[in-house]
């Protein structure tokens, strides 16, 4: 009677520990499949994020003042000939009298465009902020000379640079947008003019 009961004590705990083993690679099972969605929903939050952010640099792009009436198909096209660059505050972008190969257009952030100090200045002359919206290194594209001021970040900011060469190939390709393109640049270089102009009025004499 003594070992009947040990036999049947064995096969309870032989059962006992076979459901126990059961219940853990169950569990194990359902921990394996929570991580792995956890993982992909993580890796669809990321892919998410990126995508809206890209696209916020997109039509920070697409409303910068030099691609007025530009179609967002083509903008499309040169947004992706260039590279997308985050600078942090204080960096230096373009130095004066450096080939500038490149035109930067702002995507967020400030720059501040100065000529800085040398040997025939006694410091930094400050000459403007630029933001999101506006560009540098137009200048050089349209002249083929060296930069003619310095341009460094004043906050932390993202710009997109075009290759001049990239960014002359689109408008010779699109010449239609060139000239719309072209027409914006000269625009805006009148105004810059207009502003020195009236800058330099209030050292007029007076009457």
């Amino acid at each position: 009677m003594t070992g009947g009961t040990s036999y049947r004590g064995t096969r309870g705990y032989e059962g006992l520990r076979l459901q126990n083993v059961e219940y853990r690679l169950l569990f194990t099972g359902v921990l394996a499949t929570s991580v792995r969605r956890l993982m992909l929903s993580c890796r669809a939050l990321m892919l998410f994020r990126e995508s809206r952010n890209t696209t916020m640099l997109f039509e920070s792009f697409a409303d910068n003042l030099v691609l007025r009436n530009v179609s967002d198909d083509l903008l499309k096209d040169l947004y992706d000939t260039g590279e997308v660059l985050k600078f942090d505050e204080d960096q230096i972008l373009a130095e004066e009298g450096q080939a500038l190969d490149f035109i930067y257009f702002i995507l967020n952030g400030q720059v501040e465009v100065y000529l800085p100090e040398s040997h025939s200045r006694f410091a930094d002359v400050h000459l403007g902020m630029l933001r999101k919206g506006r560009c540098f290194g137009e200048y050089a594209f349209l002249d083929q000379l060296p930069a003619s001021a310095s341009v460094k970040s004043a906050t932390p900011c993202t710009v997109l640079r075009i290759h001049s060469q990239d960014f002359e190939d689109f408008l010779m390709q699109n010449l239609y947008v060139g000239n719309l393109i072209y027409r914006n640049l000269l625009a805006l270089l009148v105004e810059r003019s207009r502003l020195s102009n009236s800058e330099l009025d209030l050292f007029r004499p007076m009457d």
